[in-house]
């Protein structure tokens, strides 16, 4: 795996300095966005709701990032990510969940399928996750280089 598909330490560096810039935030963004619908995808929410969620995430994120630590090892980047997307969907799905107990029957199912996960399987998931989004972006790569005819 070429570094630019692997956890890319120094742009987290730069986001987490308290002059972090833009054009860093913009990266990280670009970086990461598909694999965080990614991991939202799993929970088999509407597309309307998986884009909220997905901004949530990077909300948080954004405020996250200038505390998180990198500790290679004890915990991967992608594992913390995992789970700040969980957290993030946990605190949405259960306020919605209690205020439309009756009306949303989606809500709580994908709150129970989220409170059944561990953190052992949260690190598994985002290790398989991780491994597709990696694979589908250099497959998107390869295909800008090849003709349509291969």
């Amino acid at each position: 795996m070429s570094a630019k598909n692997s956890t890319r330490l120094t742009l987290i560096q730069r986001i987490c300095q308290a002059d972090g810039d833009e054009a860093s935030w913009e990266d990280f963004v670009s970086s990461y966005q598909d694999y965080i619908f990614v991991i939202i995808r799993n929970f088999g929410l509407e597309a309307s709701l998986i884009e909220d969620l997905q901004q949530e995430v990077m909300l948080q994120l954004w405020k996250d990032l200038p505390r998180f630590e990198y500790r290679p090892g004890e915990c991967r980047f992608r594992t913390w990510l995992s789970r700040v997307t969980c957290n993030v969907i946990h605190t949405y799905l259960k306020s919605k969940a209690g205020r439309q107990r009756k009306n949303e029957v989606e809500f709580q199912q994908a709150l129970k399928t989220l409170e059944q996960i561990s953190a052992p399987e949260i690190e598994r998931i985002a290790e398989q996750e991780w491994k597709i989004f990696i694979a589908e972006k250099a497959l998107n790569n390869l295909r800008a280089r090849l003709s349509d005819k291969l």
